[in-house]
């Protein structure tokens, strides 16, 4: 209709949006902090990188963990990690292991394109695990290194969750215990004797863990109980 006005012109339709500028000042400062980290991480990997030149295995592991640094944590123990490393230095390398060991959700991996496979096609953290080569005295290792995965994987949950985190794995310690528990009664059973005292002491060992762990377990499932969590 003629001289007849649009909504927007009588104010009846959805007023324009303004475009806001959104301040990045929080996300430079957090992208500055995970640089900084990233950058202590490399200095670490290229320390531990020149006590193990001669390996080419293990130098190729390293220049792997340099291109995904930010996956990369360092850690004493490496029980319940998905992805785990060890690298070990001078007289803390063991015959026959030498200086690299890789396990995948607890498989070993000798093959360093499985190794690259696992790193490449994973979102999982990669927890290193360096041992001799001075490092415990190093101050920038001393800054990042955390006791084991579970940590890392606790960062920014409830108590509660934690609390979950912890069940689970010791479920899966459990399991691993009763594996070996198991194995080792078939072997004993066979009757080898030249390995019955090695094979008694992992009974021994796998006993024990299985009673540690089963005993953590129902004191956390009590308290989950108790807070209305499942378990």
């Amino acid at each position: 209709m003629k001289g007849a006005r649009s909504e927007e012109q009588e104010g009846t339709g959805p007023p324009r949006r303004t475009p806001r500028k959104v301040s990045t000042k929080g996300e430079s400062a957090i992208s500055g902090v995970n640089e900084e980290l990233n950058q202590k991480k490399l200095h670490v990997l290229y320390q531990v990188g020149m006590h193990l030149h001669p390996n080419p295995l293990a130098t190729f592991v390293i220049g792997l963990l340099a291109g995904v640094v930010d996956r990369v944590h360092f850690v004493r123990r490496t029980e319940g990690a998905p992805l785990a490393i060890e690298l070990a230095i001078g007289r803390a390398q063991l015959w026959p292991a030498g200086p690299l060991r890789v396990r995948a959700r607890g498989l070993e991996l000798g093959d360093p394109m499985s190794l690259a496979s696992a790193v490449a096609l994973g979102k999982d953290p990669i927890c290193v695990r360096v041992q001799g080569g001075g490092l415990e005295e190093n101050e920038t290792y001393q800054e990042l290194v955390v006791e084991s995965f579970e940590e890392i994987a606790a960062e920014g949950i409830t108590p509660e969750e934690k609390k979950e985190l912890r069940a689970e794995m010791l479920r899966k310690q459990i399991d691993q215990a009763l594996n070996i528990y198991h194995e080792c009664t078939v072997l004993l059973e066979e009757g080898d004797p030249a390995r019955r005292a090695e094979l008694e002491r992992y009974l021994a060992l796998a006993r024990e863990e299985l009673r540690r762990a089963t005993r953590e377990l129902h004191t956390l499932e009590e308290e989950l109980a108790q807070a209305g969590q499942p378990s």
